[in-house]
């Protein structure tokens, strides 16, 4: 994943509520899996850049488990949890077979999900339980990269109050 699109999701994530949150943790898994299909294609069962997505797409599984909130419902988070570990087991596979099928199918077995949490993520009023975050301002510079961004504010007090 390009610096880029790091960048992209961590603006994404400042901005966000929980809820959203999840929502961008599945475009992460997405993007990571989809990076490690290259690496299967033409017959070639997996390069060293393929493997290390497919790490990182199961560590973004590893977070879906762990933000799930059993005292709230405790019969929903179960089967989340199931799921999660399953798409986990199907990212394993694909390692190990060296078959990219089962990380599809891991995608397609998530791509519901993440279309239900942003539907509901529009109806989710809480904040994104972050403070003191300077404002960000985008724009085109003269410099070489094209588009900079300038944080305005009080750098010193960033984020929680302890």
């Amino acid at each position: 994943m390009t610096e880029q699109k790091k960048q992209e999701y961590v603006n994404r994530i400042i901005g966000s509520n929980p809820t959203e949150i999840i929502v961008t943790l599945f475009d992460i898994f997405s993007d990571y899996v989809t990076e490690a299909r290259k690496g299967y294609m033409a017959g070639e069962h997996g390069n060293e850049e393929s493997r290390e997505a497919l790490d990182k797409a199961s560590e973004v599984l590893k977070h879906l488990k762990s933000d799930l909130d059993f005292s709230v419902d405790k019969e929903l988070c179960g089967r989340l949890y199931s799921i999660y570990q399953y798409a986990g087991e199907l990212i394993a596979k694909t390692i190990y077979s060296g078959s990219f099928d089962h990380a599809q199918a891991a995608l397609e077995l998530l791509a519901p999900l993440r279309d239900a949490f942003d539907q509901i993520s529009s109806e989710d009023k809480r904040g994104n339980g972050l403070e003191n975050l300077p404002q960000r301002v985008a724009g085109m510079t003269y410099g070489r990269a094209g588009l900079d961004e300038a944080e305005l504010g009080d750098e010193s007090n960033r984020g929680y109050l302890v």
